[in-house]
């Protein structure tokens, strides 16, 4: 038998499934995350274009920028990917603890 937290999991994951396998469901999902996860990189380069002008120009900046971008993009996709492969396998695994509680009990011939 399922707790209740299993069973409102359950319950969500059945309804929500097909819609969060989309891969731009996993991507705006998870956005926030990858570009929190890119902005050190952003802020680390726009302080260090700032200090050293000689070094990196603003095509650089731009360039990399636009890489740390394609960078939160992917961590994204990927993280949604990898977050809904963990729920589909806690569903399946619940949905046989389910089927496996519902069969009765085969009688043992003795």
């Amino acid at each position: 038998m399922l707790n209740a937290q299993e069973k409102g999991f359950y319950d969500y994951w059945e309804a929500h499934r097909e819609k969060k396998r989309k891969w731009t469901s996993q991507l705006f999902d998870s956005l926030p995350i990858g570009l929190l996860f890119a902005l050190p990189m952003i802020l680390f380069f726009l302080m260090e274009g700032a200090r050293n002008k000689a070094m990196i120009g603003k095509t650089d900046l731009v360039l990399i920028c636009t890489g740390t971008f394609f960078i939160a993009l992917f961590y994204s996709i990927f993280r949604g990917r990898f977050r809904w492969e963990r729920n589909e396998e806690k569903y399946q695994a619940l949905r046989r603890k389910l089927e496996r509680d519902a069969s009765p009990e085969s009688p043992e011939a003795g």
